[in-house]
């Protein structure tokens, strides 16, 4: 009998405890269950599956991490089931493919991920909406009005944010503010949007974080009664969700208000005394054709990283231009069909800045010196980009890869603005990642240990302030 490690440290939060429900499901009576978690998820597993140890992690655990810890808890219970096989379900590319402390290992390891156990995002099986609140009927009649007072007219160009739909929902109808106890059901706005499309009353855009609502365009006198349920455009990814970043790091961020979005158009200056300090951050990424896209950032790296990994042993070399070519192909086939913004109109998936894309991921494939030379050995960080462009690229990649390529932007902001601080962590998250949540903070954190401990970053004696180093200082692209 199987030792079932189920590690939910990329999940979405709020859905940890579905997700693992799922796989147990699939996987009952194991000869133990182990439950691996970030300490912000603990709390979704109250009271936990019967006969389940947890292992809570700090932080957002990148996949070097997760895999540490998911081999030492291989290593501590083979010695209580030395004849058991260990089946591991996890987002972390890492662990997926056994790497890092996990490949050190003698014992039977199958890993899965759980991509398909991600519950959908307009509901789960189960849930069941709180009549005692108010009637659904209620509810869907405020979340008609909301949808119409918030869109300056109907379809998808005009959607609302998901996460911005409480907000509105409470200015119809008070019984949504989350002071009464019944409001804070969980998964309480998924189940009337679940509700609402069965009814073939919206439409959404996008996956999470980034799902959008609109009401359904029609002649009929009311959407609300019509029973067409309308499907909800899905966009396939090799990789799971960041949280993101991940994702995962995780993963795919929504673009915070004020952050310029990555579109073809030139971005509008905002006045001086309004632009927020994140606003400022993102520019600088801008000018340095380093992002800082949001959006679909971590799905690029999770792309690059897959591909070099599937390269590796090939006969074919990888050069630095077609590994990022062929990544910004991937990531944009896998995005949704519209980019919301808080503010404006949704940005179509074409109007998205892809060609933008390619040039950063060639910039920061460069910068990292990945690319190598005739020589074989690494081209320096300040090499001219026309002579890293075609250059192979060095294989393996490194298991911190994605914290490099965010070193990169980190470092950039820290060179042009010379006043860093530890205040300004949640707004290097806000600009990099699309939001300032503790998981992104604690991002942006590990990124700057990075740069700390490899020297390129130090901070000033007496002050708070970060500044680069004297021999990273030169570091402008040719």
């Amino acid at each position: 009998m199987d030792v079932l490690i189920v590690d939910t440290t990329r999940a979405i939060n709020g859905t940890a405890s579905a997700i693992t429900n799922s796989v147990v499901a699939r996987f009952p009576n194991p000869a133990r269950l182990i439950l691996v978690t970030r300490a912000d998820q603990a709390r979704e597993f109250e009271p936990p599956p019967t006969g389940a140890d947890i292992r809570a992690l700090p932080g957002l655990p990148g996949d070097l991490e997760a895999a540490s810890a998911v081999a030492e808890l291989i290593t501590k219970y083979s010695a209580e089931f030395p004849e058991a096989a260990f089946t591991v379900f996890s987002f972390h590319h890492r662990v997926l493919g056994r790497d890092g402390d996990l490949a050190l290992l003698d014992q039977q390891i199958t890993t899965h991920s759980l991509r398909d156990h991600v519950p959908h995002r307009v509901g789960q099986p189960g849930s069941s909406w709180p009549e005692q609140l108010m009637p659904i009927g209620d509810a869907l009649n405020a979340l008609e009005e909301a949808l119409r007072r918030a869109q300056r007219h109907p379809g998808p160009r005009s959607s609302v944010l998901k996460t911005d739909l409480r907000t509105h929902l409470t200015v119809v109808e008070p019984r949504f503010d989350p002071r009464y106890p019944l409001a804070r059901t969980p998964r309480l706005i998924s189940m009337l949007l679940q509700e609402a499309q069965e009814r073939g009353m919206i439409l959404q855009f996008g996956r999470e974080p980034q799902i959008s609502v609109a009401l359904r365009e029609s002649t009929e006198p009311s959407a609300a009664i019509q029973a067409t349920p309308v499907p909800q455009p899905q966009s396939a990814r090799v990789s799971a969700p960041t949280a993101t970043p991940a994702a995962a790091v995780p993963a795919t961020a929504v673009a915070a208000a004020g952050v310029p979005a990555q579109a073809r158009a030139p971005q509008p200056i905002p006045d001086p005394a309004t632009a927020t300090r994140s606003w400022h951050f993102a520019n600088v990424l801008r000018q340095r054709r380093l992002g800082p896209y949001p959006e679909v950032r971590h799905d690029l790296y999770d792309q690059i990283i897959t591909i070099a990994r599937e390269n590796q042993g090939s006969s074919s070399e990888l050069t630095v231009r077609a590994l990022a070519r062929q990544a910004v192909t991937a990531t944009r086939s896998a995005a949704p069909d519209h980019f919301p913004r808080r503010k404006g109109e949704s940005l179509p998936k074409d109007m998205y800045d892809w060609r933008g894309l390619e040039n950063f991921a060639v910039q920061v494939l460069s910068r990292t010196e990945l690319a190598l030379g005739e020589d074989g050995d690494p081209l320096p960080r300040d090499a001219s980009i026309w002579s890293t462009r075609q250059a192979p690229v060095r294989q393996p990649l490194p298991d911190d890869v994605d914290i490099m390529f965010d070193a990169e932007l980190v470092y950039e902001i820290v060179r042009d603005c010379l006043d860093v601080t530890p205040d300004d962590i949640v707004h290097l998250a806000g600009a990099m990642l699309g939001g300032r949540s503790v998981q992104n903070a604690d991002h942006v954190e590990r990124v700057l240990d990075h740069l700390l401990r490899h020297g390129r970053i130090k901070g000033e004696p007496g002050t708070e302030r970060l500044l680069p180093t004297e021999s990273a200082s030169g570091h402008d692209r040719t």
